[in-house]
């Protein structure tokens, strides 16, 4: 039981480090930036980013910019 929790953390711990990594990404592009131009800045699959900015636009902290686009065209921007 135990090395099921471990996993769990270490999954929530790299969510929680992507998470960090992508607001750091947004805060250098005030005008906002892609899903694919933020997977590739940050060597991550656009998928990764996607559910990322998923959470963050959750708990208020980006807004979507392009709804209704392709994922990896979505924009987002930090939110006011």
């Amino acid at each position: 039981m135990s090395g099921l929790l471990l996993t769990f953390d270490d999954v929530h711990e790299d969510g929680l480090r992507r998470d960090t990594l992508v607001v750091a990404h947004l805060a250098k592009r005030p005008g906002g930036a892609r899903v694919g131009q933020i997977g590739t800045a940050l060597g991550l699959r656009n998928h990764a980013v996607a559910r990322s900015l998923d959470r963050l636009v959750t708990d208020g902290l980006v807004a979507l910019e392009a709804e209704g686009e392709p994922l990896a065209l979505r924009s987002y921007r930090l939110a006011d």
